[in-house]
């Protein structure tokens, strides 16, 4: 049964990879359009004039700043703009004005737009987070069985898609790794740090983690804290076998790798702006980190800044993949339905 919005009504979801073609496939089941672009550059232009946009489905990267939401509302006069992650208040600007209300449990941000407000709605917890933390151990065991070209074969195109190269089936919760010999810590334990965490556990590995706002409700008792990302970074006594790293920050958040000492593996999957590139490079080449895997990059178009890292690429010591980390289609397809899913509750109970 086809849960359908009135036929001149149409969905405008944020340029991101892997998720035209599932608004494509989502298009028949709601019975509308989905338009697909940037949303810094929205404008009437390529919009057909009788279409209402009634629904914006909004990704983590930019940020809706007053000029934006402005544009936004002139296109759209009511429209409802679905978040695919929590914490909706990140991807304000400093000049929105908002405020928060409470419905039937949920909350929701009601955005200052002129003399008017746009609801924003956020996730609980987005299916993109389970798929940056099966990538996180897909990777890690890839490396540790000496398999880098497992990794090195991942597209933009193709996605983070494993299931065809390293004998696992894919799974959102993958629970058929024997890394009982792994220690795994983590610098970040917001939605993709718990899973990413959650899932080594559940690998047989033992888990450290760090972070600034406290320990994450939900976490298991047999997951530890350190004292702080330097305990993290630097090798615990307790690790035996391989000991993992998992960076796992919002962008603006710099860790040192100054220090860093005795890691197997690490892996970025937050922000190119979390690692210096400088330190890294001399952290690989004193044996300080054995192996870094890359999906962010402080300059996202070019990859590296410093051509030095060429040399590591060459050597096996550094693997990059091109921000794929999260773009699986199971999990492009759960997001995509349950941020167009909220967007036509909180719509329909504004109507009522």
């Amino acid at each position: 049964m086809k849960e359908q919005i009135a036929t001149k009504e149409s969905m405008y979801v944020e340029k991101m990879h892997g998720f035209e073609e599932v608004s494509k496939e989502l298009s028949d089941r709601y019975g509308c359009d989905f338009l697909y672009g940037d949303i810094e550059t929205l404008t009437g232009e390529g919009i057909p004039k009788e279409t209402e946009i009634v629904g914006i489905v909004k990704g983590p990267r930019t940020k809706l700043d007053a000029q934006i939401l402005e544009r936004i509302a002139n296109i759209a006069p009511n429209p409802v703009i679905g978040y695919i992650g929590r914490h909706p208040e990140k991807i304000l600007g400093e000049d929105v004005e908002y405020r928060k209300k409470k419905a039937d449990g949920e909350e929701i941000l009601l955005v200052r737009v002129g003399n008017k407000e746009i609801f924003l709605v956020s996730m609980d917890s987005s299916p993109l987070s389970e798929a940056v933390a099966a990538y996180v151990l897909n990777v890690v065991d890839a490396i540790r069985r000496g398999r880098k070209e497992d990794i090195e074969y991942l597209t933009i195109e193709g996605g983070n898609n494993f299931e065809k190269r390293n004998g696992h089936s894919f799974a959102m919760e993958p629970t058929d790794f024997d890394f009982g010999d792994v220690m795994l810590g983590v610098v970040g334990m917001g939605d993709v740090g718990s899973k990413v965490a959650d899932v080594f556990r559940r690998n047989g590995a033992s888990v450290l983690y760090t972070d600034i706002s406290g320990r994450p409700k939900h976490l298991d008792q047999s997951i530890k804290r350190a004292p702080g990302s330097e305990a993290i970074l630097q090798r615990p006594s307790g690790a035996k076998g391989t000991y993992v790293v998992s960076l796992n920050l919002p962008g603006g958040t710099l860790v040192s790798l100054a220090d860093a000492e005795g890691i197997d593996i690490l892996v970025n999957t937050g922000s190119g702006s979390n690692i210096n590139e400088e330190e890294l490079m001399r952290a690989i080449n004193e044996g300080r980190i054995k192996h870094a895997i890359l999906d962010v990059f402080k300059h996202e178009t070019g990859g590296f800044s410093n051509d030095k890292m060429s040399k590591h690429i060459a050597d096996d010591r550094l693997t990059l993949t091109p921000h794929i980390a999260y773009n699986h289609p199971e999990a492009i397809h759960k997001t995509l339905q349950t941020a167009v899913d909220n967007i036509m509750r909180v719509r329909n109970k504004s109507e009522d």
